[in-house]
């Protein structure tokens, strides 16, 4: 029987953050990524993504992307709602199971998840009453959508901009259909362009 040999590899890695600590980027050998606590459009992020990418690209023209991923993880509370009472804000199809239960005081989770594949992006989308209190009854009003598109395959630092467009467009559909228009107006937001899926 062969001996067992371990090998530890360190690495070195840089944190950078915004000037009010709304974004976060790790550098490190293996990974980077980039993390907003505060959104505020589609285009604030990808202007920072760019010049990350090009950044990198002009120091290292050959390095490629193992992987890309794009994850926008929603957390919708309204103050004063009944923890499974979404059917005004979120799409009745999301909300049908809390409908099915009928048993708000004595529901501890309810969370989906369904994965779908657009040629070589895949996106994983998860929704549902997570319950930050579990295994207690929910008491409190927060609804998630979690959207992650990725692609698992090596490409060129550039294209993970195109791959970022390819998922934002994608979670930006599962989006529009996940919410009502009543969710909308309590986010004031414009109403929802029409989309296609």
């Amino acid at each position: 029987m062969g001996e067992l040999h371990h090998r530890k590899t360190h690495f070195k890695q840089w944190n950078f953050f915004g000037k009010e600590r709304e974004k976060h980027l790790v550098l490190t050998a293996p990974f980077m990524f980039i993390t907003f606590s505060r959104y505020t459009t589609y285009e604030v992020l990808r202007d920072n993504l760019t010049a990350i990418v090009d950044a990198l690209a002009k120091r290292f023209p050959d390095a490629q992307a193992g992987r890309f991923g794009l994850r926008y993880i929603n957390n919708i509370e309204i103050e004063g709602l009944v923890p499974t009472a979404w059917g005004q804000y979120i799409a009745p199809d999301l909300v049908g199971a809390c409908s099915f239960l009928n048993q708000p005081e004595h529901l501890t989770r309810l969370f989906h998840s369904a994965e779908l594949k657009y040629a070589d992006l895949d996106v994983r989308f998860q929704f549902g009453l997570p319950n930050p209190d579990y295994p207690a009854v929910m008491k409190r009003p927060l609804f998630v959508l979690d959207y992650d598109g990725y692609v698992q395959t090596a490409h060129e630092l550039g294209e993970s901009l195109q791959n970022m467009d390819k998922a934002h467009e994608c979670i930006k559909g599962l989006f529009e259909k996940s919410i009502t228009s009543k969710l909308r107006e309590r986010m004031n937001a414009t109403p929802a362009p029409s989309v296609q899926q």
